[in-house]
């Protein structure tokens, strides 16, 4: 299933190689190198692992799973120390097997928190579609993440045309964000290119840094034609705090980002 989804993404990507412009995006500039370790560099470590699966390593060496559907592309086993999110049920996000035997804290498909002395998370409901917010049965959450000096929101599968006030209250300033660059919410037409969902949601976050989810195509290419854009060719990558981008910057990341790079005619980041 997963090799099947990424050579049809890659394909797509490919398909349109000859017939689109890219625009041109500003490198982030660092001297950190790919390496999964935080603690040298003093940064957070992220890994993107298709879909919506993300692990971050703190400088302390803490790690929090997110929305996890191939425990085997995890840089390492599970452990008692990880921390494993859930943002709803979806069998691209969540491994009901996986979850069950996880030795460490969870937080799964549920509004609630999680505090540590090095990491605090907040689980916030939200909706997956355009309908209203179930509370109590809500069908997706957002993700609310501080950890080694980074505040990370994670979106799962948002589908609401706007973020309510509550919701940015509680997610404050925003360092990382994972949201999916798809039509999850079965929206249809032009969705993208004239501000509309999913990219009025990035506009309403106002993230430092971009990490798309869950990608289609043209809504990368409206966001890097809006926003500077990059991409890493590795699995993780390391983010200093200081060398956070001051503006709203997309880093493409996962199997398909080298296209995208070449695609939009985006420069590699050298985190």
């Amino acid at each position: 299933m997963r090799k099947i989804h990424v050579l049809a993404s890659a394909a797509l990507v490919a398909s349109t190689l000859a017939a689109c412009t890219g625009a041109s995006a500003t490198p982030i500039a660092s001297s950190a190198s790919p390496a999964s370790s935080a603690s040298a560099a003093g940064g957070l470590t992220v890994y993107y692992e298709e879909n919506a699966q993300v692990e971050l390593i703190a400088p302390s060496g803490r790690r929090i799973l997110i929305d996890v559907w191939d425990p085997s592309e995890l840089s390492s086993p599970a452990t008692a120390q990880d921390i494993l999110l859930t943002s709803h049920l979806h069998t691209d996000h969540y491994n009901a097997a996986f979850e069950d035997s996880f030795p460490g804290q969870k937080l799964t498909n549920r509004a609630g928190a999680i505090e540590l002395d090095d990491v605090k998370v907040v689980s916030l409901e939200s909706s997956h579609d355009v309908s209203p917010i179930v509370p109590g049965d809500a069908s997706d959450h957002i993700l609310v993440i501080d950890v080694g000096g980074f505040r990370v929101v994670h979106f799962g599968d948002i589908g609401q045309p706007e973020l309510s006030d509550e919701q940015l209250a509680a997610m404050g300033r925003v360092d990382l964000a994972f949201l999916p660059l798809r039509d999850v919410a079965g929206v249809g037409g032009d969705i993208g290119s004239s501000g509309g969902y999913p990219l009025a949601l990035v506009e309403q976050a106002k993230p430092s840094l971009l990490i798309p989810t869950h990608t289609a195509s043209e809504l990368v290419e409206a966001a890097v034609g809006r926003w500077p854009g990059t991409f890493s060719s590795h699995s993780s990558v390391t983010i200093p705090r200081d060398q956070l981008p001051a503006q709203t910057t997309v880093l493409c990341m996962g199997y398909v980002a080298p296209s995208f790079g070449k695609l939009f005619g985006l420069d590699e980041t050298e985190w």
